[in-house]
C-alpha cells in the first residue's frame, strides 16, 4: 500500500468523529459539512492505495462508494427526517440500491478458481433469507406506498450479503473478514433506519448515532477489505494455476 494512503483512514475517522459530535450537540451545520465528506475520503483512500493496479472488482467498489455519497446527500437534504414520502428519500434509497448492486457485482466477479462458500454449502444462505422474510413481515403493515421500494431494496441487500458470504474460500481470509463484517454492519444500519422510519411507535435511543456509527464502519471495512483483496488477486490466480 502507498504510504501516503495511510493518512486517509486517519482523516476519515476524524471527519466521522466530527460528524458524530454534530449529531450529539446537535449542530446541523457541522452535520451538513461532514456527512458529504465521508465517502469522498474513502474513494480517494481506495484510489491512492490501489494505484496503479485497478480491476473491475475494485472499480465496482469505488463506484458503489460514489453512489453512497449520493444517497448520503439525498437523505441529508430531506426537509423533515420523520417524513418518508418525500422525493429525496426515494432518491436516497435508489442511490443506496445501486451501491448494493455494485457491491454485489464486485463480489460475484471477483476472480478465483474456487466455487465459493455458499455455492458449496447453499444452506448457509438460509439465515439471510429468513432475515429478509422476518423484517418485511414485521414492517409490512407500516410500509404503505413504500412497500414495493422497501421490499426490493431489502431483497437486493440480502442478495448482496449472500454474495459476500460466498467470498469465503475465494479470497484472502483477512480481506473476506473485513468485507463480510462491513456488509453485516451495513445491513444492521439499514435495519435501524427502517425501524426508526416506519415503526414510529418504537423508540430507539440515539438511533441516528447507531445508524451512522455502523454505516461508517461498514463502508470503511468494505473499502479496506477490497483494497487488500484487490492487491492479492494475482497471488490467488497463481495459487490456482
Amino acid at each position: 500500500m502507498n504510504r501516503f494512503g495511510n493518512l486517509f483512514p486517519i482523516l476519515f475517522f476524524l471527519v466521522a468523529i466530527a460528524h458524530m459530535v454534530g449529531i450529539l450537540i446537535p449542530d446541523k451545520q457541522l452535520v451538513f459539512l461532514t456527512k458529504p465528506a465521508l465517502m469522498p475520503v474513502l474513494v480517494v483512500f481506495m484510489l491512492v492505495s490501489m494505484w496503479p493496479k485497478f480491476t473491475v472488482f475494485s472499480w465496482c467498489i469505488v463506484l458503489g462508494l460514489v453512489f453512497a455519497l449520493s444517497g448520503d446527500v439525498c437523505l441529508m437534504l430531506q426537509a423533515e427526517p420523520g417524513l418518508i414520502d418525500q422525493p429525496m428519500f426515494l432518491f436516497g434509497l435508489g442511490s443506496f440500491l445501486i451501491t448494493h448492486l455494485l457491491y454485489m457485482m464486485a463480489f460475484i466477479i471477483y476472480p478465483s478458481g474456487e466455487k465459493g462458500f455458499v455455492r458449496v454449502f447453499p444452506k448457509t444462505a438460509l439465515p439471510f433469507l429468513l432475515f429478509f422474510i422476518g423484517v418485511n413481515y414485521y414492517l409490512w403493515n407500516d410500509l404503505g406506498e413504500m412497500l414495493v421500494p422497501v421490499v426490493v431494496y431489502s431483497g437486493v441487500i440480502t442478495l448482496m450479503a449472500i454474495t459476500a458470504l460466498n467470498l469465503s474460500e475465494k479470497m484472502d481470509p483477512k480481506a473476506f473478514r473485513l468485507i463480510f463484517t462491513g456488509v453485516l454492519l451495513f445491513m444492521f444500519s439499514d435495519f435501524v433506519i427502517a425501524l426508526s422510519r416506519f415503526k414510529t411507535d418504537l423508540h430507539i435511543p440515539y438511533h441516528q448515532v447507531v445508524i451512522m456509527v455502523t454505516y461508517i464502519l461498514a463502508q470503511y471495512y468494505i473499502a479496506k477489505g477490497a483494497i487488500r483483496a484487490n492487491y492479492l488477486i494475482p497471488k490467488i490466480k497463481e495459487s490456482v494455476s
